[in-house]
């Protein structure tokens, strides 16, 4: 069965009040917790959400999620306000109840709610959130500085003052060799994004390879993953990917990367490596497909980037998924 659970709550950790009417009058309830299961059985009464979740380096851009709950009545819809600059956690994934399904789930969010707006329609009612990291902007900078020492490895410099800046575990999973040739290179960020601008682009010069993609940060709900992808942290273990857990037909993208869809999944995050099952489709010279003969999309691939896409209440398979791009890992 499809599962969901998302906790709110205010910047100090207390919960968002709202007002609900009672016969006595409006009184101040806790807004949640909302999940489609009670004491671990399936609730038939639960809230229908809709949500993107993009899971990407933080150099990719300042991509953020989305939630949207449906049916949530008008006094937390018109108290949306409320909502604004409070953190949000949410677990996500499948739980007991089909054959085929993985049964698997966790938090793959924890972030922060920058705007909430209610919408009213018809008899449509619903609660929508655009959520970023919250890891520093121009309006609220953060203080990130990186102090790489002659003969220091470059991803050791960054995981230190990721800790020191924000005093969360950081996983290090990068080639080595990556040093300065320099007494000591200071340099100060005032968001996440843009330190992971400088690893990438001085980790690639530092390396002098002209096949090396460079360092990736990445904002995790327990910490930050720092990988390249040279390393991948379950390359002794990959991921087995089942035929049942694909959803559709892996995809190229460009000469080395693919895109496919599972069932909604959190165990796997970028950097990890994954085998995708063995394939019947074979290509021929009548195919006019470069003239190989042999199984397709099977294989290790690195996993790029993905993002959690899922409607609760839709039934198609397609609609609580998880999208993945990756590259194939070299052999």
């Amino acid at each position: 069965m499809r599962y969901y659970s998302i906790v709110i709550t205010g910047a100090d950790g207390a919960p968002i009040m709202v007002q609900q009417p009672t016969s006595a009058g409006n009184v101040l309830v806790p807004f949640g917790p909302l999940s489609s299961h009670s004491n671990g059985f399936n609730n038939p009464g639960a809230l229908d959400v809709e949500f993107d979740l993009p899971v990407l380096a933080a150099d990719g851009g300042t991509i953020g999620s989305f939630l949207r709950i449906w049916g949530i009545g008008l006094q937390a819809m018109g108290q949306s306000a409320n909502f604004n600059q409070a953190q949000i956690s949410m677990d996500v994934g499948m739980m007991p109840g089909l054959p085929l399904a993985p049964l698997n789930h966790g938090v793959v969010l924890r972030s922060t709610i920058q705007q909430a707006f209610g919408n009213w329609e018809g008899t449509a009612q619903s609660l929508e959130f655009q959520i970023f990291g919250g890891f520093g902007s121009q309006s609220a900078p953060a203080n990130i500085q990186v102090n790489w020492a002659k003969g220091q490895e470059l991803g050791l410099a960054i995981q230190n003052a990721l800790m020191t800046a924000y005093g969360l575990p950081v996983t290090l999973a990068v080639r080595t060799g990556l040093m300065t040739t320099e007494t000591l290179q200071t340099a100060y960020f005032t968001s996440l994004a843009a330190l992971a601008e400088f690893a990438a682009n001085v980790s690639v010069a530092a390396a002098g390879d002209p096949t090396y993609t460079g360092i990736n940060i990445l904002q995790t709900p327990t910490g930050f993953n720092v990988f390249d992808g040279t390393q991948p942290p379950n390359a002794s273990a990959p991921v087995q990917l089942l035929f049942t857990d694909l959803i559709g037909q892996p995809t190229w993208l460009n000469l080395t990367t693919i895109q496919f869809k599972t069932t909604m999944r959190a165990d796997i995050v970028p950097g990890m490596l994954v085998m995708l099952p063995r394939t019947s489709v074979i290509t021929t010279a009548a195919s006019n497909s470069a003239y190989r003969q042999g199984l397709i999309f099977q294989g290790a691939f690195i996993v790029n980037n993905l993002r959690h896409v899922g409607h609760y209440k839709q039934r198609s398979a397609g609609s609580w998924v998880t999208v993945f791009e990756a590259s194939v890992a070299s052999t």
